[in-house]
């Protein structure tokens, strides 16, 4: 699908899901093949993804990170915190959780989730650059503080 055979992979899907309607991971792919072009069915696709029988936490996971991918990081939100309210020991859910929040400005809450994603996997170089700069100071947080200090009161 990403090499641009679009209409291929979905006529592929189609057959599978034909065969195999409940499966998780084949309503996972469809949605990721309606990203570009119908995110409103892409969405439904990954409801349906997640409500599956024996749809686990990688579910929601991925759901998050294809999200993240196509720019819609509050869909991505609503996975991953579906996954962390379930199960809130993996550091890449954390991980993807903090990416989300920061796309979305939520500075504060991406730093905790950046923390916990490091708390979990210290030895990830990534995870610890992305609490780093979610601990960074912001050039529009930096300036108020001037403008502050420079300001009589």
């Amino acid at each position: 699908h990403r090499l641009g055979r679009c209409r291929e992979a979905m006529d592929l899907n189609d057959a599978a899901l034909a065969a195999h309607p409940g499966h998780a991971l084949l309503w996972l792919s469809r949605g990721e093949l309606l990203m570009k072009t119908r995110a409103a069915v892409a969405e439904n696709c990954f409801v349906r993804a997640r409500q599956e029988d024996g749809a686990g936490p990688e579910i929601g996971l991925r759901v998050g990170a294809i999200c993240l991918r196509y720019g819609r990081p509050a869909w991505a939100l609503a996975a991953l915190q579906a996954v962390v309210a379930r199960d809130d020991r993996g550091a890449q859910v954390w991980h993807l959780l903090g990416c989300a929040q920061s796309d979305l400005g939520m500075t504060a809450a991406a730093a905790h989730s950046f923390r916990r994603a490091v708390d979990l996997a210290p030895h990830l170089a990534a995870y610890r650059q992305a609490l780093e700069e979610a601990l960074r100071p912001s050039l529009a947080h930096r300036l108020t503080a001037l403008w502050r200090r420079l300001t009589p009161r």
